[in-house]
């Protein structure tokens, strides 16, 4: 390019206000040329990029909402078939069956197993699961429904684990053992007969306890 030129290059649709240059003066270089394609080429990649975020935004929106649907689903399921044992159970007692108790006990800590698994799959939101685990933390050493007779929540479920899990299910193992120290940390003949401190004491112990056994879907 002739630096000693009095040409001016000027942008497309800007004004000219020097003689119009030669032919030869004119002519864009190829470095040029090279440079305005780069540039075109990488907003139309800024526009793909943004766009693409936009609907991976809406897509991780979408997985959310479905996640959640399927965790209201796995929750309510669960509950129902807690409500549907509880009241099994309550039936046989009102009609003095106690032969066939222990059935559906162990079909309420199969559930509960089911439960543990669900929530360390994500498949059970955290805080409701806390909920469920402070109720049995309440009541785990006391004996069921007012059966005197009968072996302690504690005892039952643990007699199910041993019976149906093998040992080398650490993870159910050491929760339900470490929800049993809770309990013991603060006895009472019943959940009516503990403080209200020692009550709200067993709520932090199990709230620390599932943090620590949070999935990182759960977490």
């Amino acid at each position: 390019m002739n630096q000693a030129s009095n040409t001016k290059h000027f942008i497309i649709g800007q004004i000219e206000s020097s003689p119009k240059p030669s032919l030869e003066s004119s002519k864009v270089s190829s470095l040029d040329i090279s440079s305005v394609a780069t540039i075109i080429a990488a907003l139309a990649a800024i526009g793909t990029l943004v766009v693409t975020w936009r609907q991976l935004s809406k897509v991780a929106q979408s997985l959310q909402l479905q996640s959640k649907a399927i965790q209201a689903n796995v929750v309510l399921d669960c509950s129902k078939h807690y409500d549907s044992i509880i009241s099994s159970i309550e039936s046989y007692r009102e009609g003095n069956k106690p032969q066939k108790i222990d059935l559906w006990w162990y079909r309420l800590w199969d559930l509960y197993t089911k439960e543990f698994f669900f929530f360390r799959e994500g498949l059970i939101d955290k805080s409701i699961y806390e909920v469920w685990m402070i109720e049995l933390a309440y009541r785990y050493d006391e004996k069921p429904f007012g059966y005197d007779d009968m072996e302690t929540l504690r005892e039952s479920h643990k007699k199910y684990l041993d019976s149906r899990l093998s040992a080398s299910h650490d993870d159910i193992n050491s929760f339900f053992n470490q929800i049993h120290a809770i309990t013991k940390n603060y006895p009472g003949s019943s959940v009516h007969s503990r403080s209200a401190n020692d009550k709200v004491t067993i709520s932090k112990e199990v709230h620390k306890l599932i943090l620590e056994f949070s999935s990182p879907k759960n977490a």
